[in-house]
Protein backbone atom coordinates (compact mmCIF):
# COMPACT_ATOMS: atom_id res chain seq x y z
CA UNK A 1 0.00 0.00 0.00
CA UNK A 2 1.92 3.34 -1.12
CA UNK A 3 2.97 5.34 2.27
CA UNK A 4 3.06 2.28 4.21
CA UNK A 5 6.02 1.44 5.66
CA UNK A 6 6.99 -1.70 7.20
CA UNK A 7 10.31 -2.70 9.76
CA UNK A 8 11.31 -1.91 13.40
CA UNK A 9 10.12 1.72 13.62
CA UNK A 10 14.16 2.84 14.04
CA UNK A 11 14.13 1.46 10.54
CA UNK A 12 11.52 3.05 9.65
CA UNK A 13 12.14 6.64 10.86
CA UNK A 14 15.74 6.53 9.49
CA UNK A 15 14.44 5.67 5.78
CA UNK A 16 11.63 8.53 6.23
CA UNK A 17 15.09 10.75 7.49
CA UNK A 18 16.88 9.47 4.81
CA UNK A 19 14.08 10.46 2.52
CA UNK A 20 13.96 13.61 3.64
CA UNK A 21 17.54 14.48 3.16
CA UNK A 22 17.25 13.23 -0.35
CA UNK A 23 14.75 15.76 -0.52
CA UNK A 24 12.14 13.07 -1.51
CA UNK A 25 9.73 13.66 1.44
CA UNK A 26 9.17 17.24 3.83
CA UNK A 27 9.65 17.36 7.16
CA UNK A 28 7.29 16.98 9.91
CA UNK A 29 5.25 19.32 11.83
CA UNK A 30 3.90 16.69 14.51
CA UNK A 31 4.72 13.09 15.94
CA UNK A 32 2.99 11.62 18.47
CA UNK A 33 5.56 8.86 19.95
CA UNK A 34 3.70 5.55 22.01
CA UNK A 35 6.03 2.89 20.78
CA UNK A 36 8.72 0.73 23.27
CA UNK A 37 10.22 3.01 25.95
CA UNK A 38 13.21 1.45 26.06
CA UNK A 39 13.87 3.63 22.74
CA UNK A 40 11.84 6.49 23.60
CA UNK A 41 14.84 8.67 22.89
CA UNK A 42 15.97 7.58 20.42
CA UNK A 43 12.53 8.20 18.43
CA UNK A 44 12.96 11.38 19.42
CA UNK A 45 16.13 12.30 18.70
CA UNK A 46 15.33 10.93 15.68
CA UNK A 47 11.84 13.51 15.36
CA UNK A 48 13.61 16.63 16.49
CA UNK A 49 15.95 15.95 13.15
CA UNK A 50 12.48 15.18 11.15
CA UNK A 51 10.84 18.13 12.40
CA UNK A 52 9.61 21.23 11.19
CA UNK A 53 10.40 24.53 12.97
CA UNK A 54 7.53 24.82 16.03
CA UNK A 55 7.13 21.00 15.53
CA UNK A 56 5.22 19.75 18.35
CA UNK A 57 6.52 16.45 19.56
CA UNK A 58 4.47 14.49 21.73
CA UNK A 59 5.70 11.44 24.12
CA UNK A 60 2.57 9.00 25.51
CA UNK A 61 3.24 7.53 29.32
CA UNK A 62 6.97 9.48 29.87
CA UNK A 63 5.41 11.34 32.93
CA UNK A 64 3.58 8.07 34.71
CA UNK A 65 2.06 10.21 37.28
CA UNK A 66 4.92 12.21 38.15
CA UNK A 67 6.88 8.54 38.97
CA UNK A 68 9.09 8.17 36.56
CA UNK A 69 11.68 10.35 38.32
CA UNK A 70 11.43 7.88 40.81
CA UNK A 71 14.58 5.80 39.97
CA UNK A 72 13.17 1.91 41.47
CA UNK A 73 10.23 2.89 39.05
CA UNK A 74 12.11 3.45 35.79
CA UNK A 75 14.17 1.03 35.97
CA UNK A 76 11.26 -1.74 35.72
CA UNK A 77 11.08 -0.04 31.87
CA UNK A 78 14.48 -0.23 31.11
Amino acid sequence: MPGWRRGSSLEVLNRLKKEMEEEKRPKFGFFFIDADKPNNLNYFNLAVEMALPKAMICVDNVVRSGRLIDESYAAAFS
